[in-house]
């Protein structure tokens, strides 16, 4: 968002005031808010963590169990490939990361997932055009 928006936007929140996009300028460089690269993050919900630390408790149980039966390791995993859609600069205060909800991004991608064994090297890869559970 430039700085003219950001004053647009003050004059409509304060009608009674306004403030050019030079003074705004000034007032950023005065208390150390510069145009920042804004960080993506993910933040997740305390009853999600106490899922997940559970369901981790889980497979490592089942992995040991596996390891000591001698099952055949498969090792699965997915790499999601995406345009840029999201926002890559904001303003931000001095010596402070400016993050960015993934919800709030709309990001077309597509989806590869690829099993791999010890003994076998490639077993399995697939693409998909959409999100895989």
């Amino acid at each position: 968002m430039t700085l003219a928006n950001r004053a647009k936007i003050f004059h409509r929140r304060f009608p009674d005031k306004r403030i050019t996009a030079n003074a705004l300028r000034l007032l950023y460089k005065r208390n150390g808010i510069k145009m920042k690269k804004v960080y993506p993050c993910k933040t997740q919900p305390k009853h999600n963590a106490i899922k997940y630390a559970l369901e981790e408790d889980t497979c490592r149980t089942s992995l040991q169990k596996a390891i000591q039966d001698k099952l055949p390791i498969v090792y699965l995993d997915e790499i999601v490939f995406t345009s840029r859609t999201f926002q890559q600069r904001d303003y931000g205060q001095k010596d402070q990361r400016v993050e960015i909800a993934y919800t709030s991004t709309n990001m077309n991608y597509i989806c590869a997932i690829a099993c791999v064994s010890a003994e076998q090297g490639l077993v399995l890869m697939k693409t998909y055009n959409k999100a895989v559970d």
